[in-house]
């Protein structure tokens, strides 16, 4: 028999429930929303995680389409009363047109006309959209009251978000506060028109704009973090095993895997979506249908949009670094206090809603939230856009370069580890090369973050505080940098006088000064080395039955000449032997 199809790009609950496609049933969750009259409702959640097949059910339902719902949880034992019958206006805001707030009007009134003309709706047509939502709603309430769904409201102003330079992120920004404004208008009609509507519910990307634009709507409950809508969107485990059971064993037969190992594979690419300070988590519904079709673990999801707005935003920031992005505390209270014009003062909240970080923790003492990235999918191509936007190297060399680096650290090869690592790092743009040991440090993050193991930087204990641990399965590595900037000495410091001059351009003197440089890396990396052993950084790591291996390194930027270097230009080692008792006391 064959397998059902995949309802891959699917959006609308009648296409899905009219032909052979797996639909997993939400009605159950969504039944509580929507036997309370009178309620307005938001929902956030990231693209691609089924907003507007939820948007499309809701439409089904209230219109009484029961023949849709057969076998579903809402339409047995007399959950629903199909008898009722409700006008619904739908309004897709992605189909808007949105560069400026006039096209932005012209497309709302659009989206409405058209409205309009499918319900034979006697509203002059040439009236601002604000006009022609309100006196729609009136004429519709005739029959009985009206459900409102908007999808994607926030389009016309994630669209502006984003801009290479600072004047495009400027002008962006104005194009994104003009249309709030215009949207902001627009909505204040359903709160006039309030007695008339039986349902409002609103879904996007962001609620960045949930006070500003839907100020009017004072009932509007945000369902974005509640723990009875934590599975709304998205597959839990148990809805993946029993919905797609014939394609996940067809799966597992192509791959040659047992059931089991391919759901732990599934579940560490593509799992681990929280929504709520409950510990439930759901899959993401784009990359496994995609997994299901195509048979590859990919970065499905990842692939379909390009984070620019955030690598530009954390490389610029001064308080966010890569390194810190799992593991941050966000207080509860900031996913609904932060605005367009501020994003770039916290990120965080706008990171989280639109799936690049996830809720990993939540403390009821503080109502604060612990953050992580969401599972492999998503650490490993969001790692990868921040290395390619802090060095311009190529995706696919970077990754190449990336694989030698794992291997050489499985084999504690670190003459081959250095070697990579720095043609690497000759691989970075010049004029993105900077004098800070931050730099250095987030670029050597970035680099092994994307390896699959454990890197921390910057790892307090009582002594002091490790640039990075990389703890892989049979090994853990500490390492300690020193950066020598090698300021050049002004020329008419080094030869006052032409003899002097051509002495310093002399062949044997550069020989001289490179032994000499030479000879001061090794110091600085032997320095760093006896940094680790004084501070004693690896006692923390002993005891756990693997070897430790402390290196201290240098980053050279210059020579004294003011010849760029921008390299690793000395490394020392020192296993750690833990049967020695100095060592392991």
């Amino acid at each position: 028999m064959p397998l059902p199809y995949l309802p891959i790009g699917l959006s609308e609950f009648a296409d899905i429930r009219q032909h052979r496609y797996v639909y997993v049933d939400k009605t159950e969750s969504i039944h509580p929303l929507v036997t309370v009259p009178k309620r307005s409702y938001f929902f956030s959640r990231p693209r691609r995680f089924g907003k507007s097949l939820l948007i499309s059910t809701l439409q089904a339902l209230f219109a009484g389409r029961r023949e849709l719902f057969d076998g579903l949880w809402i339409a047995q034992k007399g959950r629903w009363d199909w008898s009722q019958q409700h006008p619904v206006i739908r309004l897709d805001m992605s189909l808007a047109s949105s560069e400026t707030p006039q096209t932005l009007k012209e497309g709302l009134a659009s989206l409405m006309r058209g409205i309009i003309r499918k319900n034979r709706l006697s509203v002059d047509l040439q009236q601002h959209p604000a006009i022609l939502l309100r006196e729609s709603i009136e004429e519709l309430a005739q029959q009985n009251s009206v459900v409102v769904l908007v999808d994607e409201y926030d389009k016309p102003l994630v669209n502006h978000l984003g801009g290479e330079t600072k004047q495009q992120r400027a002008q962006q920004l104005d194009i994104a506060n003009a249309n709030r404004q215009v949207l902001r208008d627009f909505y204040t009609v359903l709160k006039g028109q309030s007695s008339d509507l039986r349902l409002v519910f609103v879904t996007g990307v962001s609620k960045f704009a949930k006070v500003s634009i839907f100020s009017g709507l004072n009932n509007l409950t945000d369902l974005t973090l509640d723990r009875q809508c934590a599975c709304l969107a998205g597959y839990t485990q148990q809805e993946l095993e029993t919905n797609f059971a014939p394609h996940l064993q067809h799966l597992a037969n192509e791959r040659q895997q047992s059931l089991p190992q391919l759901l732990d594979e599934m579940k560490n690419w593509y799992n681990g979506f929280q929504f709520s300070s409950a510990n439930l988590q759901v899959y993401n519904p784009f990359s496994t249908l995609l997994l299901l079709e195509q048979q590859e673990f990919r970065s499905h999801w990842f692939q379909t949009a390009t984070p620019t707005f955030f690598t530009h935003l954390i490389k610029r920031s001064e308080d966010l670094q890569p390194n810190e992005l799992t593991g941050a505390a966000v207080s509860e209270s900031t996913f609904d206090s932060y605005e367009i014009m501020q994003l770039h003062e916290n990120i965080l909240p706008l990171m989280v809603q639109t799936g690049y970080l996830t809720l990993r923790g939540y403390d009821a003492a503080t109502c604060t939230y612990t953050l992580d990235y969401p599972n492999k999918e998503v650490r490993n191509a969001f790692t990868e856009s921040l290395l390619q936007s802090y060095t311009h190297l190529a995706k696919g060399k970077a990754v190449s370069d990336v694989m030698k680096l794992r291997n050489a650290l499985q084999q504690a090869d670190l003459p081959s580890y250095f070697v990579t690592l720095r043609r690497i790092l000759a691989g970075i743009s010049y004029e993105l090369h900077i004098s800070l040991e931050r730099y250095y440090q987030t670029v050597f993050y970035l680099i092994h973050q994307l390896l699959g193991y454990q890197v921390y930087t910057e790892v307090h204990t009582n002594t002091g505080r490790i640039d990075a641990v990389i703890d892989l399965d049979n090994h853990t590595y500490i390492f300690e940098f020193k950066l020598e900037l090698g300021n050049p000495t002004p020329k008419h410091q080094l030869a006052k006088d032409s003899d002097t001059l051509a002495q310093f351009k002399s062949p044997v003197h550069q020989d001289q000064l490179a032994a000499q440089l030479a000879d001061s890396h090794n110091q600085l990396a032997q320095a760093a080395l006896q940094q680790i052993n004084e501070r004693r950084y690896h006692t923390k790591y002993l005891g756990r039955g693997k070897p430790i291996t402390l290196i201290g390194a240098v980053f050279t930027v210059n020579t004294p000449q003011g010849k760029p270097v921008r390299q690793v230009t000395a490394w020392v080692r020192e296993d750690i032997d833990e049967t020695n008792s100095n060592m392991a006391e």
